[in-house]
Order: structure tokens, then C-alpha cells, then sequence
């Protein structure tokens, strides 16, 4: 094989592997990509619970404060005793 077709096989080789190469990034693109909305979709889920169990922690004490405060009046107003 002459110098001149050596470079070309050489040149023929570096392109398939240049190729491959920008096949396979794009692969991991796709997939980083992927796997950044699920990341994305995981942190909002995550989020709204925990604006969800603090909304239902609120109302629970709202629930526990008014039952304190109809506690006391009850107290507060005695029965007429015959």
C-alpha cells in the first residue's frame, strides 16, 4: 500500500470514528435530557407534597384551636340547675 491510499484509509477511519462518536453523544444527550425532566418532574412532585402536608398540618391546628376555644365556652356556660 502506497503512502497515498495508507492517508486514505487513515482519513476514511477517523470519519467512521468521528461518526460513532457524534452517535453516541447525541445517545447521551437524549438520555441526560430524560433524566433531567424526570429530576424536574421527581422535585415538583416532592415540592407539592410538602406544600400539601404543610396545608394539612395547618388545618389540623385551626381544627385543634377552634375545638380549645368551643372547649372553653362550653365551661364557661353553666347549666341551669333545678
Amino acid at each position: 500500500m502506497d503512502e497515498e491510499a495508507a492517508i486514505n484509509v487513515k482519513n476514511e477511519a477517523l470519519r467512521n470514528l468521528k461518526e460513532r462518536l457524534l452517535t453516541r453523544a447525541e445517545i447521551i444527550q437524549r438520555r441526560l435530557e430524560e433524566e433531567q425532566k424526570n429530576l424536574e418532574t421527581a422535585y415538583v412532585r416532592i415540592t407539592l407534597n410538602n406544600l400539601l402536608n404543610r396545608l394539612i398540618l395547618s388545618v389540623k391546628v385551626i381544627i385543634l384551636q377552634l375545638r380549645m376555644k368551643l372547649n372553653m365556652k362550653r365551661k364557661l356556660v353553666k347549666p341551669i340547675s333545678e
